[in-house]
């Protein structure tokens, strides 16, 4: 199982003042500027527990620490930002060239099965494994200067069925984009599969270290269906127009309103997810307002419509699931090679206890591209040869079928 990164003493980046380009359907980030200095305290980040019971496991999964677990490792470039949640423009906050309204007002993150960034950290999740969305978690913080009633938290879920799909034309890599619909009066998302409302008090006061909440979910999804959740704060509290919500502003203000940060990563070289969907979902000023006019009023705005890079949000899905190739009721193994691939993969089935088997070649869209004959394989262990000179290069992965079994296994065809 994967280990999830601490995060300590890195550069934090926030979102300044943007204008917005459109391009095809693609909005470009004109002024893209970070925060002078770092944060002045250090993150001290809970890891996420991964449990094995059984044929099930339970597993967080985590895009931007996935994304920069893998930068990390290969020399790649990641940025963290901080976001203030407000629920309208009338406060500040404080960019590197001075005070500005927070533009991104609620955000949220979706989750996709079939992505192959998961099929590099972890194969056995595909396509094919249907799965329990036990629980949502993401990492914060929350100033609370005022206590005369609680701040509120929104958080929604949404099931395949909400969710939008459709590849993004303004991208010449091909890159797809899923959004939710939004209220722009509700100032939320529209019609959610399930919504929690969390009240914030003095409790939640976190500061010197990144908080962290977990909303248990308990949905069953289907094999390759997405989900999505979004989050948004609602202040409880007084404001007005032209107050300074940004606790980092020296000297401090004067007059000191309840604030709420999220975070999110960028993947600053397009390397990863650059054709799936798994995007952040962002409902910013514009959207907000009602006065989008790129076409997206009424829908968060996708984590690919900004071309300084992939967005994510700091958001974790707790999935519990039984991967493929664990069969509580046969003994047998199946492997696969070579591995990768030119002409042919071979796959041999040792210990078997003979039944009908079908063999199928699926991409990492889901489509099957090939598939052979029904055929008896009689008891023992046995060689099964699949062609695949005829496939494009790029991830597959081959299905096996029998009476008592599903299995399938992730190759490449080079």
């Amino acid at each position: 199982m994967k280990k999830h990164l601490h995060l300590k003493n890195r550069l934090s980046f926030f979102l300044a003042s943007v204008v917005f380009l459109l391009t095809g359907t693609l909005l470009q980030a004109q002024n893209i500027q970070t925060i002078k200095g770092e944060i002045p305290v250090e993150f001290e980040r809970i890891p996420y527990s991964n449990s094995v019971s059984g044929g099930d496991i339970s597993y967080w999964f985590n895009y931007g620490e996935d994304i920069w677990e893998i930068a990390d490792a290969e020399g790649g470039d990641v940025s963290y930002f901080r976001n203030f949640l407000f629920p309208d423009s009338t406060v500040l906050v404080e960019f590197s060239d001075g005070l500005g309204a927070p533009w991104k007002h609620s955000l949220g993150q979706v989750f996709d099965p079939v992505s192959p960034l998961f099929s590099v950290l972890s194969p056995e999740v595909n396509q094919f494994t249907p799965y329990t969305l036990d629980s949502i978690g993401f990492f914060y913080r929350y100033y609370r200067f005022q206590d005369s009633a609680p701040d509120t938290l929104i958080i929604q879920v949404f099931e395949n069925d909400k969710i939008g799909f459709q590849p993004d034309p303004g991208w010449t890599s091909g890159a797809s984009y899923a959004t939710v619909e939004y209220d722009y009066e509700a100032r939320i998302g529209n019609n959610p599969s399930h919504q929690y409302t969390y009240l914030l008090t003095n409790d939640d006061t976190i500061s010197t270290t990144q908080g962290y909440l977990t909303f248990p979910v308990n949905i069953p999804v289907a094999a390759g269906e997405k989900v999505a959740a979004t989050i948004t704060y609602i202040p409880g509290n007084p404001f007005n127009t032209g107050d300074t919500i940004d606790v980092y502003v020296e000297p401090s203000p004067t007059v000191q309103r309840n604030a709420f940060i999220v975070y999110e990563y960028r993947d600053n070289d397009f390397n990863l997810e650059p054709e799936y969907y798994n995007n952040q979902l962002n409902a910013t000023t514009d959207v907000r307002y009602n006065i989008n006019t790129n076409g997206w009023n009424g829908s968060y705005i996708p984590g690919t419509a900004w071309n300084a890079g992939f967005y994510h949000l700091d958001m974790g899905f707790l999935i519990t699931f039984n991967p493929s190739g664990i069969s509580e009721n046969s003994n047998h193994s199946i492997n696969l090679y070579p591995n990768p691939a030119a002409d042919k993969i071979t796959l041999n089935i040792s210990e078997f206890g003979g039944e009908r088997v079908s063999v199928s070649i699926v991409d990492v869209a889901g489509r099957e591209v090939q598939s052979v004959n029904d055929q008896y394989i009689s008891a023992g262990t046995k060689n099964i040869v699949v062609n695949t000179g005829e496939l494009t290069q790029g991830v597959y992965y081959c299905k096996i079928s029998g009476q008592t079994f599903t299995e399938t296994l992730r190759f490449i065809k080079k």
